[in-house]
C-alpha cells in the first residue's frame, strides 16, 4: 500500500458489505499515494475507491463529501461518491470514517519539472479556475472544521513542530517572515483545493476527466490556489520560481477568472505562505532548503515580482502556417503580412542558412533550426511585436515537442499562438510544386521529389493537440485563401 494504514485485506470484504457493490474479489495501490489510504477494490459490479480517512474527523470528511456532491451537480470533473445500504455517502470503520468512490479511468498529469507540458498546464489552469467560479462565495456546512493554513495556522503548527526552535535564530527568522505577509480582507474569497500537486490530475484525450484529493481543500483567498499553482508548476523549489512558466499560468488564468490588481500583488505573499508552510510540516532537516527558496523571493521582492508576472508587453500573436511542401504556405503567409504589416518568417529563413554549413537532415541541422527559431520568437513575445507570421512543415509525431516547446515560449511571455493548417488535394500539390516561385529558396521543385518527401514523413496530418484551424485551397485562389487566413485572425 502506499501509505501507512491500520486496515489490510481482510476488512476489504466487511467495508465492502455495506455497499451493493457486489462480492469483493482483489485490490490494488495507485502509483500517485495520498495523505489517507487511497486503493483500488475490484468487485462483482467493477472497479471502485476506496478512501479511508486514518486521521480526520467525520466533519472533516463531511466537508468533503458535501463539496463533492455540490460540484458533481455542476457537471465540475470529479468523482462521484456512492452511498452505502442505508443512503449515507459517509461510513464508518472501526471508528474511522471513509467513503467509496466511482472509478474514472485516466492518466496522471505528467511531472511539469520533467517536461513543461503547456497544453497539459492550460487544462489544469482552466479547471481550476472553473472551480473558483463555482465556488465563489460557497461554504459548504462543515467548511469550519477545515484547517485554514493562514499564518496563524502556520506559526501554530511550526511551534508544535519544532518547539525547540521556537526561541532560536530559526524560530525568530520564521516568525519575521510570517510577519511580512500581507492578505487584505478586501480579497475575493472561495473553495480552493490547496494541492494542485500534476498527481491530483486524470487527463483522457488531452482533457481533465478528474480532479482528485480535496484532503486539503477550505474557505480562502482564491490566490491561494493560483500560488499553488506557481509552486508545483514553474520549476523544484530548489531552483527557484520559472518566471516565464509563472506569467503563462497566471495569463490562462486570467483567460477564465479575473484577478483585481489587490490579488495580483499578493500572490507573491501566498507563494511565500506556501512555502512557510513546508517548515511546519517538514523536519527540521529541510529547514534550510526552505529558508533559501524564501530568501530568493525576498530577492525578488513583492513590486518585482508582479511586474515579471504580469508583464505589460503587448500580447504578440504568432501565426503558425502549417501543411505539406507546395500547400502555398509561403505565397499566402507574404501576402497576410503584406495586409497585416505582420513580421515574415518563412520556414526556408533558418533552413537555407543553416545549409550553408550544415548537411540537411543532421541532427544538427535540426537542433540548430528549433533552437534558433525559438530564441527568436521568446524574444518577440518578450518585446511585444504585435505579429508574425511562421510557416512550416509540420510532420507528426516528430515535431510535437517543438510545438510544445514554441506555445511556452511565445505564450510564456504573454504572446499567443494561433494554427492554420493550409492542405490541397495530392494533384493540385503535384501541380504547384513545379512553380517558377518555388525556386528563389532551397524547396522541394519536382513531382519526384515531393511523392519522396510525402513518402518519408507524415507531413499531412493536423497538430491534433492544439486548437487548429483548417483551410482546403484546392480550389481556392490565393486572395480567396488569403481572405480566409485574414477572417480567422480577426475572429481571435
Amino acid at each position: 500500500m502506499t501509505v501507512k494504514t491500520t486496515i489490510s485485506e481482510k476488512d476489504f470484504p466487511v467495508i465492502l458489505s455495506n455497499y451493493d457493490l457486489g462480492e469483493y474479489r482483489g485490490f490494488k495501490t495507485f502509483a500517485n499515494g495520498a495523505g489517507q489510504t487511497t486503493l483500488l477494490l475490484e468487485t462483482g459490479k467493477g472497479e471502485f475507491v476506496l478512501r479511508y480517512y486514518e486521521n480526520r474527523t467525520d466533519a472533516h470528511v463531511d466537508f468533503e463529501v458535501e463539496l463533492f456532491n455540490f460540484l458533481h451537480s455542476k457537471n465540475y470533473p470529479v468523482p462521484a461518491i456512492i452511498k452505502n445500504r442505508s443512503g449515507e455517502f459517509l461510513s464508518k470503520y472501526e471508528n474511522k470514517p471513509y467513503i467509496i468512490i466511482e472509478f474514472i479511468e485516466g492518466e496522471h498529469g505528467k511531472n511539469p519539472n520533467d517536461f513543461f507540458d503547456t497544453v497539459q498546464a492550460a487544462e489544469v489552469v482552466k479547471v481550476v479556475a472553473q472551480l473558483h467560479n463555482l465556488t465563489k462565495d460557497y461554504q459548504p456546512d462543515y467548511f469550519s472544521s477545515r484547517e485554514p493554513y493562514d499564518v496563524e495556522y502556520c506559526w501554530r503548527e511550526f511551534q508544535k513542530k519544532h518547539p525547540h526552535l521556537v526561541e532560536t535564530e530559526k524560530g525568530k527568522w520564521f516568525k519575521e517572515e510570517l510577519n511580512k505577509l500581507e492578505f487584505p480582507a478586501d480579497m475575493p474569497k472561495g473553495l480552493c483545493h490547496a494541492d494542485l500537486n500534476y498527481g491530483n490530475f486524470l487527463f483522457k484525450n488531452g482533457k481533465v476527466v478528474a480532479v482528485l484529493d480535496f484532503d486539503m481543500s477550505f474557505y480562502t483567498h482564491v490566490i491561494h490556489d493560483v500560488a499553488s499553482l506557481l509552486y508545483w508548476w514553474t520549476s523544484p523549489i530548489k531552483d527557484g520560481f520559472n518566471e516565464r512558466r509563472a506569467s503563462f499560468i497566471v495569463h490562462e488564468y486570467c483567460k477564465h477568472h479575473g484577478l483585481n490588481e489587490s490579488e495580483k500583488a499578493h500572490i507573491y505573499d501566498a507563494l511565500k505562505l506556501i512555502i512557510l508552510l513546508g517548515v511546519s510540516w517538514s523536519e527540521e532537516g529541510d529547514f534550510e532548503e526552505i529558508k533559501k527558496a524564501i530568501e530568493r523571493l525576498n530577492g525578488v521582492g513583492r513590486d518585482e515580482f508582479y511586474k515579471k508576472i504580469f508583464s505589460q508587453n503587448k500580447n504578440m500573436k504568432l501565426i503558425v502556417l502549417y501543411g505539406p511542401p507546395a500547400a502555398g504556405k509561403y505565397t499566402i503567409a507574404k501576402a497576410v503580412a503584406e495586409k497585416t504589416g505582420y513580421k515574415l518568417f518563412h520556414n526556408h529563413l533558418t533552413i537555407d542558412l543553416l545549409k550553408s554549413v550544415f548537411e540537411f537532415g543532421t541532427p544538427d541541422f535540426f537542433r540548430l533550426s528549433q533552437k534558433m527559431r525559438l530564441d527568436i520568437f521568446e524574444q518577440a513575445a518578450k518585446e511585444g511585436i504585435p505579429g508574425v507570421i511562421f510557416t512550416f512543415v509540420y510532420e507528426k509525431p516528430s515535431d510535437d515537442g517543438f510545438i510544445k516547446q514554441l506555445i511556452e515560449c511565445v505564450e510564456g511571455n504573454g504572446g499567443k499562438v494561433f494554427f492554420i493548417q493550409i492542405y490541397c488535394e495530392k494533384e493540385e500539390l503535384l501541380k504547384r510544386v513545379k512553380e517558377e516561385s518555388r525556386k528563389q529558396f532551397h524547396k522541394v521543385k519536382s513531382e519526384e521529389g515531393l511523392l519522396k518527401t510525402l513518402a518519408d514523413g507524415n507531413q499531412t496530418s493536423s497538430i491534433d493537440f492544439v486548437d487548429s484551424k483548417k483551410i482546403d485551397s484546392t480550389h481556392l485562389s490565393v486572395e480567396q485563401t488569403v481572405s480566409t487566413v485574414l477572417s480567422i485572425i480577426e475572429k481571435e
